[in-house]
C-alpha cells in the first residue's frame, strides 16, 4: 500500500531531484518490471522449446503418414497388376479348355472307323482262331455251336447266293465226310475271312500313325490346361494376398492420419500459446517497460519546442 502511494510522487518527481528514498523506489520498481521482463523471456523460451519439440514429433508423424499412403498406393498398384494378370491368366485358360474340347471331340470323331476296324479286327482275330478253325478242321463234336459264333461275321461279308446258302451245310459236315464241294465252300469261307482280317489290318496300321497323333494332341492338350489351371490358382493366390497387404496398409494409414490429426491439436495449442506470450511480452515491452523508462527518467529541463522554417511571404 505505502508502494502504491508513494510511487506516483516519485514518478512524478524529475529524477535529479529525487530524495534517496523516492529514487531507491524507482530502481526497485524498475527491478519488479525487469523481473517480469525476464519471467515473461523464460515462458517464452519454454513454450518455444515445446513447439519446436512438437514439431519434430508432428514431422515423424507427418512423415509416417507420407510412408503409409505411398504403401498403400503401392498396395493399390500390386492390386490392380495381380487382378489383371488373373483376368489374363484366366482368359488363357478358358481358350486352352476350349481348344481341348475341340481337340477331344476331333479324336472322338476321327477314332471311329479306326476304333471300330480294331475291335472287329481283334474280334475276327479270335474267331479265326477258334470257330472258323475248328470248322476248317472238321473234327469237333459241336460244329453246329461253331458256325452259330460264325453267323455274324459271315452276315457282314460279301458273299454269293450259292456260296451262302451252302454254307451251314458244308460247315456243320466233319471233314472226313465232305466232298470235294463241301471242302470248296469252307476254303472259300476261310479266305473271305483272311481277307476281311487282311484289310481289316491294313485299315488299323495305315490309320495308327492319325489315331497316335490325334491321342497326343489331346494329352498335349490336357497338360496345357492343368498348367493353365494351376497359374490361375497362384494368380487367384497372389489377388488375395495383395488383398489382404493392402487391406493392411490402408488400416495403418487411417491410424497415422487419426495420430497426426489428433497430435496437430496438441502443436495448435503450443503455437498459439508461444504466439500469444510473444504478443504479452512484446506489448508489456511497448506499454509497460516504455512507460517506466519515460517516468524514470523524467527530468526538470525545459523541452525545447521544435520550430518549423515558413519559406515565402505574404
Amino acid at each position: 500500500n505505502m508502494l502504491a502511494v508513494s510511487a506516483p510522487k516519485a514518478f512524478e518527481t524529475a529524477k535529479e531531484n529525487r530524495h534517496f528514498t523516492q529514487s531507491a523506489m524507482v530502481a526497485m520498481i524498475g527491478e519488479a518490471i525487469e523481473g517480469v521482463v525476464t519471467k515473461m523471456d523464460e515462458d517464452l523460451s519454454t513454450v518455444t522449446k515445446q513447439v519446436d519439440e512438437s514439431e519434430e514429433q508432428r514431422s515423424k508423424l507427418a512423415a509416417e503418414e507420407e510412408a503409409k499412403t505411398a504403401a498403400v498406393t503401392q498396395a493399390l498398384e500390386a492390386t490392380t497388376a495381380a487382378q489383371s494378370t488373373l483376368k489374363e491368366l484366366s482368359e488363357r485358360l478358358e481358350a486352352t479348355k476350349a481348344a481341348l474340347k475341340e481337340s477331344r471331340e476331333a479324336q472322338s470323331q476321327g477314332d471311329i472307323d479306326f476304333n471300330t476296324s480294331k475291335a472287329e479286327k481283334a474280334a475276327l482275330e479270335a474267331i479265326m482262331s477258334s470257330s472258323l478253325a475248328a470248322i476248317v478242321e472238321g473234327s469237333a463234336e459241336d460244329l453246329s455251336e461253331h458256325l452259330e459264333k460264325l453267323k455274324p461275321f459271315v452276315e457282314g461279308m460279301q458273299l454269293d447266293d450259292s456260296l451262302r446258302s451252302a454254307l451251314p451245310s458244308s460247315c456243320l459236315q466233319k471233314a472226313d465226310v465232305r466232298g470235294n464241294f463241301g471242302h470248296m465252300v469252307v476254303k472259300q469261307i476261310r479266305t473271305c475271312f483272311e481277307e476281311r482280317f487282311e484289310a481289316l489290318r491294313s485299315a488299323v496300321e495305315s490309320g495308327e500313325p492319325a489315331a497316335q497323333e490325334r491321342a497326343a494332341l489331346v494329352a498335349t492338350r490336357e497338360a496345357e490346361v492343368t498348367e493353365a489351371t494351376n497359374k490361375v490358382e497362384e494368380a487367384t493366390k497372389r489377388v488375395a494376398e495383395v488383398e489382404a497387404a493392402g487391406a493392411i496398409a490402408a488400416a495403418e494409414l487411417d491410424a497415422a492420419q487419426a495420430a497426426l490429426k489428433e497430435y496437430m491439436v496438441k502443436h495448435s495449442e503450443l503455437q498459439q500459446s508461444r504466439e500469444s506470450k510473444a504478443e504479452e511480452l512484446e506489448n508489456f515491452k511497448a506499454y509497460n517497460v516504455a512507460c517506466f523508462d519515460l517516468l524514470s527518467n523524467k527530468t526538470s529541463a525545459p523541452v525545447e519546442p521544435t520550430t518549423t522554417a515558413v519559406s515565402g511571404g505574404a
